[in-house]
C-alpha cells in the first residue's frame, strides 16, 4: 500500500511539473503565439472583407412524386405496358438531371432581368466569366454553377431541395426557379416522348392483333359451315371449343390494347406540370455567405494551436542544443555521418578504380591482336 502510495504522489509530481513547464514555456513564447494569431486572423480579416465576395441564397423544395396524387390517366396508362410507360422521374433522379451539361447550358442561355435596370441578358453574361470563346465561356460557366452557385440534395424523406447561390439578391430565386421549370419541361418532354413510343407500340400489336381476331372469326365461321351437325361428334366439339376460346383470348386482347390505346392518345398530348413544389423561392435579405463569424472563430482557433506549437517547438529546440550531454551527442551523430560518408566515397572510388580496370585489358587484348596480324 506505501509503495502504490509513493507511486501515485511520484507520478502527479510528474506531471504537475510538466503543466508548470508547459505553462512556463506559454509565458516565455507569449509574443509568438500573438504574432503568429494577429498574422494570420489579419490575413483572414482582409481576405474576408475585400476578396470574399457576398452571395445571396434562395431555396426552393419538391415534393417526392406520390402514386396516389398522380393523374389516373398516367397511371392507368402504365397498366399493361409499364415499361415502356411515361414516368420517367423520380425525386432520387432530379439531382442528376438538375446538374446534368444539358439542362444547365439551358440556363445559361436563358435570359434574366439585371438587378438595376430592366434589361434581360443571358445569365453567361450577368456571371461575367472573361472567356472570348463561346464553346470555353460555357464550359467555365457549367463548373461555376455546379460546383459554386448550385447545391441540389434529397433529405430522408424524398424532399428534393434546390439552393441557388447569387451576388444579386433578386437573380437567386430567379434562377432557382428557372431551374425547376427546366427540370420539370425536360420531364414532360420525356413523358410526351415516351407516351409517343408506347402510342407506336400499340398501333403495331393493335394492328396485328385485328388481323388475328378477323382470321379467327373466319375460321370459325368456315368450320361451323362446314359441319352443322357437331352433337353427335366429340372430335369437332372439341375443336369448336379451341376455336371459340382462341377467338375469345383474341377478342380480349383487342378490347385491352384499344383501351390503352386511347389512355396513351391522352396521355401524348398532355402538357401539364409534372412537379409539385412545396416552397418557393422567396427574395433573400441577408447574405448566405462568406460565413464571416464562424470563418474567424476557426481563425483564431487555428492560430491559437500554431502559435502554441511553434513556441513550445522553439523552445524545445532551444534546450535540445542549450544542454552540453545533448550537444556531445549530436556531435558524435556528426562524426558518425561524416564517416559514414567517407567510407561511401572511398566504396564508390574502388567501384569505378575495378570498373576500368576490367575495360582497359579488353583494349589491350585487341591491340595486341592487330599487332599479331600486322607480324
Amino acid at each position: 500500500m506505501k509503495n502504490n502510495t509513493l507511486n501515485i504522489d511520484e507520478t502527479s509530481i510528474q506531471l504537475s511539473d510538466v503543466v508548470l513547464r508547459v505553462f512556463e514555456i506559454l509565458i516565455k513564447g507569449r509574443w509568438i503565439i500573438v504574432t503568429v494569431m494577429v498574422g494570420i486572423n489579419l490575413i483572414v480579416l482582409i481576405k474576408l472583407l475585400f476578396f470574399s465576395p457576398a452571395y445571396y441564397s434562395s431555396t426552393i423544395t419538391i415534393l417526392p412524386e406520390s402514386s396516389e396524387n398522380a393523374n389516373p390517366l398516367s397511371v392507368a396508362s402504365r397498366g399493361l405496358f409499364s415499361i415502356t410507360g411515361a414516368t420517367i422521374s423520380t425525386n432520387n433522379l432530379y439531382e442528376e438531371i438538375i446538374m446534368s451539361r444539358k439542362l444547365m447550358y439551358r440556363i445559361l442561355e436563358r435570359k434574366f432581368p439585371l438587378d438595376k435596370s430592366k434589361e434581360e441578358v443571358t445569365l453567361l453574361s450577368i456571371l461575367d466569366i472573361g472567356e472570348p470563346i463561346f464553346e470555353k465561356k460555357i464550359q467555365k460557366g457549367y463548373k461555376l454553377m455546379t460546383k459554386e452557385l448550385v447545391d441540389v440534395s434529397t433529405n430522408p424523406k424524398d424532399i428534393t431541395s434546390v439552393t441557388v447561390y447569387s451576388r444579386q439578391r433578386k437573380l437567386a430565386p430567379l434562377i432557382a426557379k428557372a431551374l425547376v421549370e427546366e427540370l420539370d419541361a425536360f420531364n414532360r418532354n420525356t413523358a410526351m416522348q415516351k407516351a409517343k413510343e408506347n402510342r407506336l407500340f400499340i398501333e403495331e400489336r393493335l394492328k396485328d392483333t385485328e388481323d388475328s381476331l378477323i382470321k379467327a372469326e373466319e375460321i370459325l365461321k368456315e368450320f361451323r359451315e362446314k359441319n352443322k351437325r357437331i352433337e353427335k361428334s366429340p372430335q369437332l366439339q372439341l375443336e369448336i371449343g379451341r376455336l371459340q376460346r382462341e377467338l375469345s383470348v383474341q377478342s380480349e386482347v383487342f378490347l385491352t390494347l384499344r383501351k390503352e390505346y386511347e389512355l396513351v392518345k391522352i396521355e401524348e398530348v398532355k402538357n401539364l406540370p409534372m412537379l409539385r413544389i412545396l416552397d418557393e423561392p422567396v427574395i433573400p435579405f441577408e447574405k448566405s455567405r462568406p460565413m464571416r463569424t464562424r470563418e474567424m472563430m476557426i481563425s483564431i482557433i487555428v492560430s491559437f494551436v500554431i502559435g502554441i506549437s511553434l513556441a513550445l517547438g522553439f523552445e524545445f529546440s532551444n534546450d535540445l542544443f542549450s544542454k552540453s550531454e545533448n550537444v556531445d551527442k549530436l556531435n558524435i551523430l556528426k562524426n558518425y555521418m561524416k564517416e559514414d560518408y567517407s567510407n561511401l566515397k572511398k566504396r564508390l572510388r574502388i567501384f569505378s578504380k575495378k570498373d576500368t580496370n576490367e575495360i582497359t585489358p579488353e583494349i589491350d587484348t585487341e591491340d595486341d591482336k592487330n599487332d599479331s596480324t600486322e607480324l
